[in-house]
């Protein structure tokens, strides 16, 4: 309900009930029972209103016009990118109430500030007394307007703070002359987006002498992927970096992440059961993402072969203890209960062909052990390193054109996939099952122990992370070069870091022991070298608890819960049953 309906419902003395952070009207529904409305913009209810109290639509209609300016008490404006709502002759006890209605109606994150309106007295002439409308040049509450990005920031930030502030602080005039006689009005300034002071990246010179820092500059076109550095300062100060986009700062936590978000045209992928990697490329991201889910589901089918023969006593076991039904069995009649012995009889008539092509065409029902089971074998975990937040965010439009949405289930935690599911498959992040801010090297070395070669220019052991000279690939066709990068082009403007000598003298042996044909191989020597440890280290990770870390849960929270179950009682010991020593109550 917004400021202006619930100052018309109070000019027509309509009770607004008070519910959450907003307000309702109590009303006779349709059907005649009682019933609360809270949405006055939708004619429907304005009408169960209108006949409630007894007056006319067009009467209710003007007084809930955000235009109606008969209460001299309240006026507001609206503009494309501001809007004000100003309340004179009201004490601040009753401003409280209005300012948190008004700030809850916002739909959209926006900015706040409020201006106090006041009376000034004389001191020579106690009949000399001043109005002062409320102007945020010199009467404002916040010295600059406040960011309100959820409700919580409304009490937080806003009305929190002003009760804790003395608001005759606030006011701008000669004390020497005048006196304060009281606070009569206020003035709510909402800013929307837009309506802000662009970046003056001028200012920077200021901000970085003032609070000894060196701030980095970076532009991103969105159409063409290109990122490029437009102010850097040498200094030995610490060093921030900024995103100048359409005019205003946004402040970069991860550099390295920043710079390489971009939609790549390659990517690697190893299954865990042969360890082989597959490395696909192509300049355009749905065909990459087609080949790459053809691959994923001929990896599926054989993962899910495995996992029958692995599970199959435990199969059998199940549908002989519980059985299946006709619901179970597509073509099978209802009513019937179906055990081990007709299995084993279809697969001799040759209905089906074996109990693996059984256990594929009959899915069962979720809410059977066997249906669970079924599902939990069939639906492939595939994991990536921060992908959630980063890949996935990406390469979202083409990967769900490509991969469908009737059957797909998201889990999102703003801007975070922690899971894509699907019939086949569930798309995880490992990143949500390790400590926050654990990097890949980390991760590895935390299993691995990182490299283990002594000569770290003759790297073979496939430990660690490759090198890439990322800046140097300007179009897909340089992949085609057959000759070895210079080191220069290792090199990175935008980061500002320098390839080690060591480090190229261990590209130009990759380069020779793998046979490098082109720049292409290079590519997928780097990629590949973060599958292959990946799952290596996964394994070492799953084998830490005996729990299905992909099955039972998708973050770190969930799984240390069921961890905690596994371990607070393993040193629980029982109470003795001896009986206690018997003793007498004293006698006074």
């Amino acid at each position: 309900m917004f400021a202006w309906e619930l100052e018309g419902l109070k000019r027509l003395k309509i009770e607004a009930i008070r519910w959450g952070s907003s307000y309702r009207v109590k009303v006779r529904g349709k059907t005649g029972k009682i019933v609360y409305v809270s949405n006055l913009s939708r004619p429907s209810d304005r009408k169960l209103v209108a006949k409630q109290y007894g007056i006319s639509e067009d009467k209710l209609s003007t007084h809930l016009s955000s235009d109606y300016k008969a209460d001299p008490k309240y006026r507001f404006y609206s503009g494309n990118h501001m809007e004000t709502h100003i309340y004179e002759n009201i004490q601040p006890g009753e401003f409280y109430d209005k300012l948190e209605n008004v700030l809850n109606c916002q739909q959209k994150a926006s900015k706040v500030n409020i201006a106090i309106g006041y009376i000034l007295i004389s001191k020579s002439d106690h009949t000399d007394e001043s109005y002062f409308y409320p102007n945020t040049a010199n009467a404002s509450v916040f010295d600059k307007p406040v960011a309100i990005n959820s409700k919580g920031d409304i009490r937080k930030k806003i009305i929190s703070e002003i009760r804790a502030m003395e608001l005759a602080d606030r006011l701008k005039y000669t004390k020497s002359g005048y006196q304060r006689k009281a606070i009569v009005g206020f003035k709510i300034c909402i800013y929307h987006r837009a309506m802000l002071s662009p970046l003056d990246i001028l200012q920077f010179d200021d901000l970085e002498e003032y609070f000894k820092l060196a701030i980095n500059v970076y532009t991103h076109d969105i159409e063409s992927g290109k990122t490029e550095r437009i102010r850097q300062l040498e200094n030995n100060y610490d060093t921030i970096n900024i995103l100048s986009h359409e005019k205003h700062a946004l402040y970069i936590k991860d550099i390295d992440m920043f710079l390489s978000k971009y939609q790549c045209p390659k990517l690697s992928i190893c299954d865990s059961i042969t360890e082989e990697e597959r490395c696909f490329v192509d300049n355009q991201p749905r065909e990459l993402l087609a080949k790459m889910f053809v691959y994923i589901k001929s990896i599926v089918a054989k993962v899910f072969k495995y996992n029958i023969v692995k599970y199959e006593t435990l199969i059998r076991k199940i549908i002989e203890a519980h059985g299946l039904t006709g619901m179970d069995i597509p073509g099978a009649p209802l009513g019937t209960t179906y055990k081990l012995k007709d299995i084993n009889q279809w697969i001799e008539e040759g209905k089906y062909s074996s109990f693996f092509d059984f256990c594929d065409q009959v899915s069962g029902t979720r809410k059977t052990d066997y249906g669970k089971l079924m599902q939990l074998l069939k639906q492939v975990p595939v994991l990536g390193f921060n992908s959630g937040k980063y890949d996935i965010n990406l390469i979202k439009n083409d990967l769900f054109s490509v991969l469908g949405t009737d059957n797909t289930v998201s889990v999102i935690k703003n801007p975070n996939y922690m899971c894509i599911a699907a019939n086949d498959m569930k798309m995880l992040d490992i990143s949500n099952y390790v400590p926050a801010g654990t990097s890949y090297s980390k991760y590895l070395s935390t299993y691995f122990g990182g490299c283990q070669c002594d000569d770290k220019i003759r790297w073979v052991c496939g430990l660690g992370n490759g090198i890439f000279c990322y800046e140097y690939i300007t179009d897909f066709s340089v992949l085609s070069r057959t000759q070895i990068p210079p080191q220069s082009v290792f090199d990175s403007k935008l980061t500002g870091t320098k390839i080690s000598h060591e480090d190229y003298e261990r590209v130009k042996f990759v380069w020779e022991h793998c046979n490098m044909k082109s720049i292409m191989d290079l590519l997928i020597w780097y990629n590949d070298l973060d599958v292959k440890p990946f799952v290596k280290a996964q394994r070492e990770l799953f084998k830490r608890f005996d729990l299905d870390m992909f099955a039972d849960g998708v973050s770190f929270p969930g799984l240390s819960e069921k961890v905690m179950y596994q371990t607070c009682f393993s040193k629980l010991t029982k109470p003795s049953r001896k009986p206690a020593a018997s003793f007498n109550f004293p006698e006074h």
